[in-house]
């Protein structure tokens, strides 16, 4: 089927790798990618694991339909997080997760630490631990073009300076753009020494019903052409930037704002217009959402997306497209996670700004708009030099070093993206219960609020136990959530028939989807987990933007019901 049947083991210490049989009750009960992730993360990793340490693993899982012509090239990285101390968890698109499962393999499991810089090579059942001492201290974006050079035909995930150097955000990077961005997994690999895998393939997958499979095809690939898809393949995710600053659900000044009065400079519209040069897709996709900027001369970048223009633009303040692109490109080449580049800048200069932190420590002045202290601010973290580390441990511990708890903007240690939580209640709630912490990718709940209609407040935290299940399914299979309008609970169950060949009910697909979220929440509570990490920041109790704030009690009661509708204690401790 579309498995590719095995799982790889690689013991850095011993140096042994080892190719595992993939467990058909596995697939069964926990589907492929995110199921996957959490489940063998749950197994095999020990309780309070420092997340640098050689014994916190790291895992990688493709969905269960990657690498077949359909929009679902998706594989997550799982591990604990050194950002939250709690699961780590980030996922990308592109070719790699399609390249690895044609070299055989469902996912791959590293444990301990390489001795010096190395990056692990697979082509088929060929694998290989080679030196990475020329490429350790370079780029991604330099690191993943030597990579295709010297392997032809392979595919590249990788490393920069950022996880080299343990920062608590460091993310991975693939396909020149693609990004394993949040929770800071980028600095697990580092830890273990690794700059990049590289993967090359030959072998094919197979589907149970391969004329019925032809014939969704069709479907699929009409609906990636309707007006579904249609804001994603005109404009990206920069698309829907006017439209959540109109909504007054734009973060800006550290959140101190909910909208920009120069959101036409900084549009979907202006970038397609100014910016954007070229459109790229992932495998088996015709919407084309990537879309590729020139920054300047040769310079392009993937992007920049609805959130960095978020970060960088309206929460720090850069009315200036291109300039938000440079940014972008700086992140990328360093390999942090760019939500929270921009959102610690815009911690740092309200630092700044209130004189909690010094031009002498700094060695510049840090304003907002200023895209060359940002630029030599988030080189200081990455490098983790002077008062850089302080920031490279997280937000939540440079709050507390430097006694602004008060300020900072996160839930468990990750920073939100730009979704303005005291102007839409249903994404505060999720943000407060996502297993990650602060996202909008795990139930994507701003829709709920953003389409219109008084809802309960039972109805609306329902939805979101709904939606979550969903999303898990999505990030189990692979599916691109951009196919949400098209494919929900129903075509997954019909797809699993034609693929899989399984026989299996919408319903029992989000019972299976509900299991791995209680599953996350059993691992996050054995590392300590508590009420009290599902608290949202003070600040969107205490400090009103557009005349509104949320109400704690209101809030606690959507927790408890959260709860309960999980089937958890009071306590959000599953049963």
């Amino acid at each position: 089927m579309s498995y590719a049947g095995k799982i790889l083991k690689v013991d850095l210490n011993t140096k042994t790798i080892k190719p595992i049989e993939l467990d058909p009750r596995l697939c069964k009960r926990y589907l492929g990618g995110e199921g996957f992730g959490i489940k063998i993360l749950y197994d095999v990793s020990e309780k309070d694991v420092h997340p640098l340490s050689s014994k916190n693993p790291f895992i990688l899982m493709c969905g269960a339909f990657a690498g077949l012509p359909i929009p679902a090239s998706l594989y997550g990285v799982f591990a604990k997080s050194p950002q939250t101390n709690f699961l780590g968890e980030a996922f990308a698109k592109g070719m790699f997760a399609p390249e690895l499962k044609y070299a055989g393999y469902d996912g791959i499991v590293i444990f301990g630490r390489a001795k010096h810089p190395s990056y692990i090579y697979i082509e088929d059942e060929e694998i290989s631990l080679f030196s990475a001492s020329d490429l350790w201290g370079k780029d991604t974006l330099t690191t993943i073009g030597e990579l295709m050079k010297r392997h032809k035909g392979a595919q590249v995930l990788c490393i920069g300076p950022a996880g080299e150097n343990c920062v608590s955000f460091a993310c991975i990077e693939n396909d020149f753009g693609r990004h394993a961005g949040r929770t800071g997994l980028g600095a697990v690999l580092g830890s273990k020494n690794i700059k990049a895998i590289v993967v090359r393939g030959s072998k094919s997958l197979k589907v149970y019903d391969e004329n019925k499979f032809l014939e969704e095809l069709e479907y699929i690939w009409k609906e990636e052409f309707s007006e579904k898809t249609e804001k994603y393949r005109v404009y990206g995710t920069p698309g829907g930037v006017t439209g959540i600053n109109k909504a007054r659900a734009l973060p800006t000044r550290n959140w101190h704002g909910d909208h920009v009065d120069f959101v036409e400079q900084i549009s979907g519209e202006r970038m397609k217009e100014e910016l954007v040069v070229k459109e790229l897709a992932c495998l088996g996709c015709f919407v084309a959402c990537r879309k590729i900027s020139q920054v300047d001369g040769d310079k392009f970048v993937e992007g920049p997306e609805y959130e960095t223009i978020y970060s960088f633009g309206a929460d720090c303040l850069i009315s200036d497209l291109k300039k938000i692109a440079e940014l972008h490109l700086f992140a990328d080449l360093l390999g942090i996670d760019a939500i929270s580049a921009g959102a610690i800048s815009a911690f740092a200069i309200d630092l700044f700004e209130r004189g909690i932190i010094k031009k002498e420590e700094l060695g510049f002045e840090l304003r907002y708009g200023d895209v060359e202290a940002i630029k030599k601010f988030l080189r200081l973290v990455a490098y983790r030099e002077g008062i850089g580390d302080i920031f490279a441990r997280g937000i939540k511990f440079a709050a507390e070093k430097f006694k602004a708890r008060e300020i900072a903007i996160h839930v468990k240690g990750l920073e939100p993206p730009g979704y303005e939580a005291r102007t839409l209640e249903s994404m505060a709630i999720s943000y407060a219960v996502s297993r990650r912490g602060a996202c909008h990718l795990r139930a994507g709940a701003y829709e709920i609020d953003l389409r219109g209609g008084k809802l309960s407040l039972e109805e609306k935290v329902r939805e979101i136990v709904h939606k979550e299940n969903l999303y898990v399914l999505y990030d189990s299979f692979g599916i691109c959530k951009f196919m949400r309008r098209f494919v929900d609970e129903n075509y997954l169950a019909k797809l699993c028939r034609i693929i899989l060949g399984w026989r299996v009910y919408p319903n029992q697909l989000l019972e299976k989807g509900a299991q791995i979220v209680t599953l996350a929440r059993k691992y996050n509570v054995r590392e300590g987990l508590t009420m009290k990490d599902d608290m949202l920041p003070d600040r969107f109790f205490e400090e009103e933007v557009n005349g509104k704030k949320l109400d704690k009690k209101v809030f606690l009661k959507a927790l408890k019901l959260y709860y309960k509708l999980r089937g958890w204690d009071e306590r959000g401790i599953p049963r």
